[in-house]
């Protein structure tokens, strides 16, 4: 096999799995309306019903975050302002 036919083969295969991904990226994008669509639908139908499911999203969300930081805390440096188990900004940075 030649460098040439080589060189052909790969530039075939890398645009056969350019345009396999540009498929993938339009379905997906498509997915995304759609699903952004129904729930805009959803919204203006039923708020009540939206907004009650985004703050019980939300208050789970804070609930595992909060698990999360208060088992990270407790493995903490402890310093002079704060007393262990407690979580402060500086063990994210």
């Amino acid at each position: 096999m030649t460098q040439n036919n080589m060189t052909d083969g790969l530039n075939q295969t890398i645009r056969q799995g350019y345009e396999a991904m540009r498929e993938y990226t339009d379905k997906a994008t498509e997915l995304a309306g759609s699903v952004s669509s129904n729930l805009r639908d959803f919204t203006r139908h039923k708020p009540w019903f939206a907004l009650i499911a985004t703050f019980a999203i939300g208050y789970t969300m804070v609930k595992v975050m909060h698990q999360g930081l208060g088992k990270s805390s407790e493995l903490g440096a402890v310093d002079g302002n704060h007393a262990p188990g407690k979580w402060r900004y500086s063990h994210w940075v």
